[in-house]
């Protein structure tokens, strides 16, 4: 009856029987039965006994936040999600039908998953009969004994709660409300926590029993409010207006303890009976009133809580091999996936098997898929994989990987450019960059390494000969490279002195091309011993080596030239 109640449509709802009758645990239906079922309907009892048949991690908060939301997910609306909730509340109430395999897993995921789900729904009795039944299950000796200790004064209590009912009525009556009353006891389990936090104490323990009452509108909540204040102190501490504050799940109510003359503390509920089915059946009363009860401020807090729980329908929930439930957007694929795990595998991964298939690493993850990465040491990122990722993680590390392969590519070009240059300058490009000369000056200059550098040179944002510049203007390497002999030419060792314009120039070693001018200061002319000198402007200056001027010039700055004659 409750299923009929929370289905939306007949398939959902020949869906909801099917689990029923075929749990994951069990063969699937003949042909026959398949035949008679609706094609929608069969799909989503599919879709529900995968759910049902999830094995996960429960090791910590986070895996338990996961598989709340990969459920939550699968399901794919809130009827659905109901329906599986009541089959697995009526399963574990049956549980000694369960095979002995199985009797500890739905144990678990119903106490620490299928009832924190409940409570985000609403639908806080299914809570607390889920957390009774598996805490009976997983802890039975802790569970009959607090059975034992709370039927010891089971009788006082049951006389305290027809006691204060009576009374309630009394009161109400006389104040003209509507109103119905109901005794409601303290769960198992529920006060198995509360006993962890009171050092096992249960004497301390002082709200096992409380009241409900059930009106017709708001203001009447109010108006009894005040009638039962009046007539029994309270606790202004435990004072709760979850009316004006509903709770994120759409739970309306106000909460009051009041003393009775005995001494017992008593907390009583009052709520509107619209209040009470939201309390019931959660965010699923909006159909169950839709129709039959009017419109009210709850609506609209139903509303917030469904576009909030929707949030989790925007994301993918896949799980490993090993039961790890990762949290990725829709339409997420299996390179997603990889880098989620770590950035190696996502750098190397060569193919996946999706649920024991094989599968292209562009496919679309659905919720409850088992992804397997495999790897291989000889693959690498491409940029066609761009087109298909969604993290930003995915993303930003092929873009990393891609760009660390391009600037390799760009320091090599760059290297062999710089070289080039350098050596025609005379200068050696690897001894300076073991001296560190590139980096301080790099650093000096740019404030950025040699390496950043080479990338800008090889990117083309930057040009090799600034960099020669430096050292043009700078203290320079000595040639190293021996003296080139150019054919169809002699070195003069001995030349008069007389100039004879167009028959000689002047050679350097180690260069087969180089600017040169005379300086001005000494006018050298064949026949004179020389030296060079690589000036501001880049061009070698020409000195006689008596020159006073460059007398004055460091050694490393002088380079080692002589006079050629043209043959």
């Amino acid at each position: 009856n409750r299923l009929s109640q929370v289905c939306q449509t007949s398939d959902e709802l020949q869906a909801g029987l099917l689990l029923y009758l075929y749990p994951s645990y069990t063969d699937l239906p003949d042909r026959m039965t398949q035949q008679l079922c609706h094609p929608n309907a069969y799909e989503i009892f599919l879709r529900l006994r995968q759910i049902d048949g999830l094995s996960f991690k429960m090791e910590t908060e986070k895996h338990l936040i996961r598989a709340r939301d990969l459920i939550y997910a699968m399901c794919g609306n809130f009827s659905l999600m109901m329906a599986l909730l009541l089959i697995r509340l009526h399963r574990i109430q049956q549980f000694e039908d369960l095979p002995e395999s199985h009797l500890d897993l739905v144990a678990k995921q119903s106490l620490h998953v299928y009832a924190p789900l409940a409570n985000r729904l609403g639908t806080f009795w299914i809570k607390a009969e889920l957390e009774d039944h598996a805490f009976q299950i997983l802890e039975p000796d802790q569970y009959y004994q607090l059975k034992k200790l709370v039927a010891k004064k089971r009788n006082e209590r049951s006389a305290l709660v027809e006691s204060m009912s009576r009374q309630i009525r009394q009161t109400l009556r006389k104040a003209g409300l509507s109103h119905q009353v109901y005794g409601r006891y303290k769960r198992f389990y529920s006060i198995h926590e509360k006993l962890q936090k009171v050092d096992q104490q249960f004497e301390r323990i002082q709200d096992l029993i409380a009241l409900r009452i059930l009106l017709d509108d708001v203001a009447d909540c109010y108006a009894a409010l005040s009638y039962i204040h009046e007539q029994w102190p309270h606790n202004e501490d435990r004072f709760k207006d979850y009316i004006t504050q509903p709770k994120p799940n759409g739970y309306q109510s106000l909460h009051t303890t009041v003393t009775t003359l005995g001494g017992d503390d008593v907390e009583i509920q009052i709520r509107t009976h619209e209040m009470h089915a939201v309390a019931e059946f959660g965010i699923a009363a909006h159909w169950l009133y839709k129709e039959t009860h009017r419109c009210s401020a709850v609506k609209a807090d139903l509303n917030r809580s469904f576009k909030k729980l929707d949030q989790t329908l925007q994301c993918v929930y896949p799980m490993t091999p090993q039961g790890d439930i990762l949290e990725l957007p829709k339409g997420a694929s299996p390179v997603d996936f990889a880098y989620h795990i770590h950035t190696d595998i996502g750098n190397q991964i060569s193919g996946v098997k999706i649920n024991n298939n094989i599968s292209k690493i562009d496919t679309q993850l659905e919720n409850g898929d088992c992804v397997e990465i495999l790897t291989s040491s000889r693959q690498n990122p491409t940029k066609e994989w761009l087109n298909f990722v969604k993290t930003h993680k995915a993303r930003n590390k092929i873009r990393q990987f891609i760009n660390l392969q391009k600037r390799e590519e760009f320091r090599r070009e760059a290297w062999s450019v710089l070289e080039k240059d350098f050596r025609q300058a005379g200068l050696n490009l690897n001894r300076m960059v073991r001296e560190n000369r590139l980096e301080n000056e790099c650093q000096q200059r740019k404030s950025q390494s040699f390496e950043h550098v080479l990338n800008c040179i090889g990117q083309g944002s930057l040009r090799s000969q600034e960099i020669l510049q430096w050292f043009v203007d700078a203290p320079n390497e000595p040639a190293a490279l021996p003296i080139i002999q150019p054919k169809n030419e002699k070195t003069l060792s001995s030349i008069q002195k007389h100039f004879i314009p167009g028959k000689f120039h002047v050679g350097v070693e180690g260069l087969e091309e180089a600017a040169t001018f005379l300086a001005g200061c000494c006018k050298p002319v064949p026949g004179d011993e020389i030296i060079g000198y690589i000036s501001r402007n880049r061009m070698i200056k020409i000195h006689r080596k008596n020159c006073e001027s460059a007398s004055h010039l460091e050694n490393d700055q002088l380079l080692a030239v002589n006079w050629i004659e043209f043959a």
